[in-house]
């Protein structure tokens, strides 16, 4: 995990949900992202990604976030979008479940 995503924060949380999700769910970071993540492709090109708080507060002038952020992805467009920000790791595996069992 890249050192800004701050990882004392982040990888406890990459930790548990991989092993929630289970082993179709992969490390989405990438050096020049905000926040570490981690992400799914439930559909040819449709990914679902969860971006990991990176910080204890939020603080959007120094990029600082302390929420998750649920974030739809076709890779064959390009478009993102931010669906949902979620408080709780509870609260993140309750939605992305929600989501699949609609999507799957």
């Amino acid at each position: 995990m890249y050192k800004h995503h701050n990882p004392t924060i982040a990888q406890p949380y990459l930790d548990e949900l991989l092993e929630t999700f289970g082993s179709n769910w992969s490390d989405y970071s990438w050096g020049n992202n905000l926040a570490a993540s981690i992400g799914y492709e439930y559909k040819e090109h449709k990914h679902i990604e969860v971006l990991l708080p990176n910080s204890l507060k939020d603080d959007l002038d120094n990029e600082c976030f302390n929420d998750f952020s649920i974030q739809l992805e076709d890779a064959s467009t390009g478009y993102r979008e931010i669906v949902k920000s979620l408080d709780t790791v509870s609260q993140v595996i309750t939605y992305v479940n929600s989501f699949l069992e609609v999507q799957i």
